[in-house]
């Protein structure tokens, strides 16, 4: 009777010794699997991205005009631009000049053609609080682009373009709906942001119009936190946040559109 039992109990569970062997390798090679993914770098999600926070008083422009501000900040006066209806508004009803607030900011620069010309710099304003609204100090900075020389800059700079997210992201359906070169330009326009940086771990881009693209350098995506310079409307280096990659964020380029009105 027990051998009987012995036949059933093997007929009910028909695995052999070489198949359970198997299958405990393949649950090794499974577990071997998961520790090399565990070990390897986590996969990060790189975007442009220039933010940071500033101190001071916000004033109007011209004194009878509230669509324009400017910002007062350690003895300094930046020209001030606002891009969301709720920010204008916000403006207009909280308005108090002698009020001292931390204000959140994107650096905002136009180079001129000849680089001994100085860059004229000013901020567009995302928030005004009386307390700090980003884990950043006064004049502390997050900026990730590509760093690289660029013509009419002495200075080496972080290029900060517009994020191309997808087929759906606004800044398409406004190219779309406003076939123009103008505004064109406007959407597609890079913040050249000058940084001090003298121990960085990439070199600058410098483009080399004497050789082919092939020869050019790399060209990096970096990430830091740094110091805005009011006294000289530059950067300086603190910390890396991520490591100089040649891994490019989809972005924005500007377009040549054709007028079917100009012969």
């Amino acid at each position: 009777q027990s051998k009987t039992e012995t036949k059933k109990q093997t007929e009910s569970n028909p695995k052999s010794e070489s198949q359970k062997v198997a299958t405990s390798e393949v649950k090794e090679e499974e577990k071997l699997e998961n520790k090399e993914e565990e070990s390897l770098p986590p996969k990060q999600d790189y975007a442009f991205q220039g933010i940071g926070t500033l101190y001071g008083r916000i004033v109007r422009r011209y004194e009878d005009n509230d669509a324009y501000y400017n910002l007062i900040s350690e003895g300094k006066t930046y020209e001030l631009i606002y891009n969301s209806p709720k920010v204008k508004e916000f403006l207009r009803l909280d308005y108090d000049p002698d009020k001292n607030r931390y204000v959140t900011v994107y650096p905002y620069l136009t180079h001129f053609p000849n680089k001994n010309t100085p860059h004229k710099l000013g901020f567009t304003i995302i928030a005004a609080n009386d307390t700090p609204h980003l884990d950043l100090k006064v004049n502390e900075f997050k900026l990730s682009g590509l760093w690289q020389f660029i013509a009419v800059c002495k200075c080496p700079v972080i290029s900060i373009h517009r994020n191309r997210k997808g087929k759906g992201d606004r800044v398409s359906r406004l190219k779309k709906k406003f076939d123009n070169e103008k505004l064109n330009k406007k959407l597609t326009r890079a913040n050249h942001v000058p940084v001090l940086w003298r121990d960085s771990p990439v070199k600058p881009f410098r483009f080399n119009p004497k050789l082919e693209k092939d020869q050019q350098g790399d060209r990096y995506f970096v990430e830091i936190k740094a110091k805005f310079l009011p006294g000289r409307e530059q950067w300086g280096f603190m910390e890396i946040l991520g490591e100089p990659t040649l891994d490019v964020p989809k972005f924005y380029k500007p377009e040549k559109i054709s007028n079917p009105q100009v012969a």
